[in-house]
């Protein structure tokens, strides 16, 4: 039989390389500041150029900016462009975020003390090697700096044995304040800051940091057949990385192409750079004194896609997917239902989709959570809360979401790739009540 993944090296090499590509900056996305320096670091071997956000748009060309260090808006613009097309994600996923005051002499082993960053699946976190990453202000010469920082040793934060919780796999809560405190040893500097200027000795004097917890195990391909990844994070980065990748693959030669990643979609997105920021609504103001066409215009001809993973049914858990809307792995990226507009597709913008799906010669499933189980928000409702545009809410399927390893589907991986830059070489024609989507 032919291995799964040996059908992509026969079909087209570009597949492979992006699903290696995807793996190793997955690897590397130790933080959400982490993932913003990497998509740079891709822009600029793109040929796009980086601006200022308060600065004007001055002629026709490939731009990005960013925001705190851990939002990034990406576009591609020309002066005659009507409308735009926009893919959003999110950069951050479930972690716990160290206190300002962090190391805690507890016994004979001090620990980190931590905080629960959104709504992670605590016991994944423990027994496995976890490092410590994010930014830190340094100030030198009179000047404080953001600089990327990830410390150099490994923590844990171990169990209890099971002799002295005999019922452990019967029931299991974890409690965060006393838990879910990582090892960081027996012995050494009791301040932070200090071992942070230690390691990071020409960067200057500590002022303060964000600096979360980060699994170390590796991305893996899963299976004999290595159809599945699994990785830390793939909520969202697996939608950042793929349509980075489609984003800048594509010719971008119908409307201003845009990508759009936000900060804090874990903890609500209501921050200077999440999606209930003025980030696309200052990005629109921007268009349309470059473009003369007005803000309302340009975002009554425009398409978002919202794209956050979605949830595969589990094989051990059949009964928790909606009866007509079963979504499996490897069967095609997902478009998001919920009648209370939790996710912000309906019957218009998902007739665009599916336009743009049958163009890009793709499959794709619809899901709708089971209607007593309340799903997760996204960024869709709340970036359309900003500016309003037409959003449909899609996602790659996935298992174990919100655990700090997880797992979904290769094909639907790369089918992601493809979609983006599918979707940033067609082009749309969207009025009131009626639309066309062509090549």
């Amino acid at each position: 039989m032919i291995c799964y993944l040996l059908k992509y090296i026969i079909f087209s090499r570009y597949f492979m390389d992006n699903l290696l590509k995807i793996m190793s900056l997955l690897k590397e996305s130790k933080s959400p500041f982490h993932v913003v320096s990497n998509i740079k670091s891709i822009l600029l071997e793109n040929g796009f150029v980086e601006m200022k956000e308060e600065d004007e748009i001055k002629e026709d060309g490939k731009y990005f900016y960013s925001r705190n260090g851990s939002a990034l808006i990406a576009f591609a613009i020309k002066r005659s462009d009507t409308y735009a097309k926009i893919i959003e994600a999110h950069v951050d996923s479930p972690s716990f975020k160290l206190k300002q005051n962090p190391i805690v002499n507890n016994s004979s082993l001090r620990l980190l003390n931590t905080e629960p960053y959104g709504g992670g699946i605590y016991y994944s976190w423990l027994d496995r090697p976890l490092g410590v990453a994010g930014r830190a202000l340094f100030k030198k010469n009179g000047v404080v700096s953001s600089i990327l920082v990830d410390l150099d040793a490994s923590f844990i934060i171990p169990s209890l044995a099971i002799h002295m919780n005999r019922d452990v796999n019967n029931s299991f809560s974890l409690d965060p304040k006393k838990d879910l405190l990582p090892l960081i040893g027996e012995s050494g500097e009791n301040d932070l800051k200090k071992v942070l200027e230690t390691q990071y000795k020409e960067k200057g004097e500590v002022i303060s940091f964000d600096l979360f917890l980060y699994s170390k195990e590796e991305p893996t391909l899963i299976g004999l057949d290595k159809s599945m990844l699994s990785s830390c994070k793939l909520d969202d980065l697996s939608s950042v990385y793929s349509s980075l990748l489609g984003f800048i693959a594509s010719s971008m030669k119908n409307g201003i192409n845009v990508v759009a990643y936000f900060d804090s979609e874990e903890v609500g997105s209501m921050t200077y750079q999440g999606a209930d920021s003025d980030l696309l609504r200052s990005l629109f103001a921007k268009f349309s004194t470059y473009t003369k066409k007005s803000i309302i215009s340009l975002q009554r001809k425009s398409f978002c896609i919202s794209a956050d993973n979605a949830h595969a049914c589990h094989p051990a858990f059949i009964e928790l997917m909606d009866k007509t809307s079963p979504v499996y792995l490897n069967k095609g990226i997902t478009i998001k239902y919920n009648a209370n507009q939790k996710y912000t597709s309906d019957g218009f913008s998902s007739a665009i989709m599916k336009e743009i799906f049958n163009l890009s010669n793709l499959s794709y499933q619809e899901f709708s959570n089971r209607s007593d189980l309340r799903g997760g928000s996204t960024l869709g409702d709340i970036s359309i809360s900003q500016i309003s545009i037409r959003t449909v809410d899609i996602g790659i399927p996935q298992l174990a979401m919100h655990s700090s390893y997880e797992t979904l589907g290769v094909k639907d991986l790369l089918d992601m790739v493809k979609l983006s830059a599918c979707f940033f070489d067609l082009d749309l024609a969207i009025s009131e009540d009626e639309f066309k989507v062509t090549r």
